[in-house]
């Protein structure tokens, strides 16, 4: 009997112990499926942040070199499971005749690994091109970007057009046009012409914004447009400043409209396909213009992160360096143009704030705006290849009603 017990207490504490190696398997199994499910969709995200941005860049490049542009449209990737094994089949051949008539059955081979992701890249079709790349971009959109504190200078300069500026005192309005090709060394030195009178209009404007105070733009009457955003100066509105929600529609034949005191500035957007060519223009080389570094440098500036705007502290809007180990691995968008690497959208963790001393933070240490650019131009594909983009197109006209 005692042996009897014994070997059943050695049959339970072999089963509890096969049990406790089974579920210490499955945990194992369990947590590297967790990580391969988490790895795999990272990715994945990798590979989808890296085709989209450097589309933007290699167009970016093609328009500098005055070369058409392609946009692609790109699924999302899809991956089942796969497996990994192998077979060997024998047929046809007897087992008893097997060593003697070996070579005269069928013999076959059967391998298989897990799967590669699954995804599409295609041209956009007419419609999907029409609306996603050269249609203007919607008024709404700009309002977002505008709304959710988006520095103004860099989406005044690169998604605005034109502008029409119509004073407070009804005197004769002044009519701006964005264009790259009049815009040299950052508009200083007494340039005021051409797209360079935009630029200056432009960070007067948002000066001014920096030092107003917003309060809720009023209802547009009926059948008429209205200004989407309203600023006063400081203590002088009559209500407690608040910012007006979006409205339900917005009337795409309306240009956006800023009124600043009683001064109206009224804007007409440009297409993704516009403001790629725009950064494009103003990366064409200036022979003018020093390059010591050997990178190319957009020939407009707009203001360094975390500096004020009143501080006239500007980066170059958009840089574009030949690749190396550090910006294939850092940098947003890496690209292969005319047999080259190119990288653009260098990484800004730098940190910089002395109470009183803007001196201390003006070392150039910034950069430039390239990712801020990057992200902004796909944020804005993003939303034009969205089931809720509007179709119909923006007027071209710049109407005051």
């Amino acid at each position: 009997m005692r042996l009897v017990r014994t070997l059943i207490g050695l049959a339970i504490a072999a089963a509890l112990a096969a049990c406790a190696v089974s579920d210490a398997r499955q945990q194992n199994r369990r947590e590297a499926m967790t990580r391969r499910i988490v790895d795999d969709a990272m990715a994945f995200n990798e590979a989808y942040h890296g085709a989209i941005t450097a589309q933007v860049l290699l167009n970016i490049m093609r328009a500098s070199n005055r070369q058409p542009r392609q946009y692609t449209s790109m699924s999302g990737f899809t991956q089942s499971g796969g497996s990994r094994g192998a077979s060997v089949s024998v047929g046809g051949v007897e087992l008893s005749d097997l060593g003697e008539s070996w070579g005269q059955g069928e013999f076959g081979l059967e391998s298989s690994r897990s799967q590669t992701p699954d995804f599409t890249v295609s041209p956009f079709e007419t419609g999907a091109f029409a609306n996603i790349v050269v249609r203007s971009t919607d008024p709404l959109l700009f309002r977002y970007y505008w709304d959710s504190g988006w520095n103004p200078d860099l989406l005044l300069m690169l998604i605005v057009d034109r502008v029409r500026i119509v004073p407070a005192n009804g005197g004769p309005y002044r009519d701006l046009r964005n264009s790259a090709g009049t815009i040299a060394n950052d508009c200083v030195n007494g340039n005021d012409e051409g797209g360079c009178a935009f630029v200056l209009a432009m960070r007067e404007l948002a000066i001014a914004l920096s030092r107003s105070e917003r309060i809720a733009a009023p209802a547009p009457e009926a059948g008429r447009c209205g200004p989407f955003a309203v600023y006063v100066a400081p203590g002088s509105a009559s209500q407690t400043p608040r910012r007006a929600a979006p409205p339900a529609e917005t009337d795409p034949t309306c240009p956006v409209e800023i009124l600043v005191g009683e001064t109206r500035y009224l804007m007409a957007l440009r297409s993704l396909d516009d403001m790629i060519y725009y950064v494009g223009h103003l990366m064409r080389r200036d022979p003018n213009a020093a390059s010591p570094d050997g990178a190319r440098y957009a020939r407009l500036g707009v203001t360094a992160p975390g500096m004020p705007l009143w501080a006239d502290e500007r980066v170059p809007l958009f840089r574009i360096i030949e690749a190396n180990a550090e910006s294939e691995r850092e940098y947003a968008a890496t690209v292969t143009f005319a047999g080259r690497r190119y990288s653009a959208g260098a990484p800004n963790d730098r940190f910089c704030y002395v109470e009183g001393n803007l001196e201390a933070c003006r070392n150039g240490a910034y950069g430039d705006g390239s990712g801020s650019v990057l992200e902004l131009l796909v944020g804005i594909l993003a939303f034009n290849q969205s089931g809720e983009a509007v179709a119909p197109p923006q007027n071209s006209v710049l109407e005051i009603r």
